[in-house]
């Protein structure tokens, strides 16, 4: 019990020369402490308050014009939204304000710009569409081959390997039905042409 009394005594003499305690209060605040503490400390290492003061409102300052170019800049909710569903983020974490979403959104745009719709390959689909001019052209010659071929008399044009066979996807149920008679006869090639 004595080591408590003493520790006690020794508080109350610590809050003594501080000099925290007005002479008719019993009571001080916390804050008032450590501004005290944090003053002692500045003057034991040779800091000026002044300068830091001065430091920390510069900083301020700073953050201040920060937050009112991310403001003027700032996209609508429904946009922020959008964005942070394409890259499949969260629209807010926990105790995140709209904000505090809305910067990290720049920050994953800064980080990784275009994630989902970057790479595009422009050669393939270059072939593609050459591909598909391709084989209307083919299907354009072949319509107008067979139109010359019904006035001409001179019979059917001999094949060349330049030639593409082109088979109508269209099929009727009774033709399925005739076709399904002769299923699983042994012919392998009939069988997949059927299936």
């Amino acid at each position: 019990m004595d080591i408590l009394k003493a520790e006690i005594m020794r508080k109350r003499q610590h809050v003594k020369e501080q000099n925290l305690l007005a002479p008719n209060k019993k009571y001080f605040r916390r804050a008032d402490l450590v501004a005290k503490q944090e003053e002692d400390y500045l003057k034991r290492h040779g800091l000026s308050t002044t300068k830091r003061g001065e430091d920390v409102g510069n900083e301020k300052d700073v953050c201040a014009a920060k937050e009112e170019d991310v403001e003027a800049s700032e996209l609508p909710r429904k946009e922020v939204m959008r964005r942070l569903r394409d890259r499949n983020e969260p629209i807010t974490l926990f105790g995140e304000l709209e904000i505090d979403s809305f910067r990290r959104l720049r920050r994953l745009e800064i980080q990784e710009p275009e994630l989902i719709h970057g790479q595009r390959n422009d050669f393939q689909e270059a072939m593609e569409r050459v591909d598909l001019a391709y084989l209307n052209d083919m299907l354009v010659k072949d319509e107008t081959s067979s139109g010359d071929e019904a006035g001409n008399s001179e019979g059917p044009k001999p094949a060349t390997s330049a030639d593409v066979k082109f088979q109508s996807d269209v099929v009727s149920i009774e033709e399925i039905l005739d076709m399904a008679k002769n299923l699983g006869s042994g012919d392998g090639e009939l069988d997949c042409k059927i299936i």
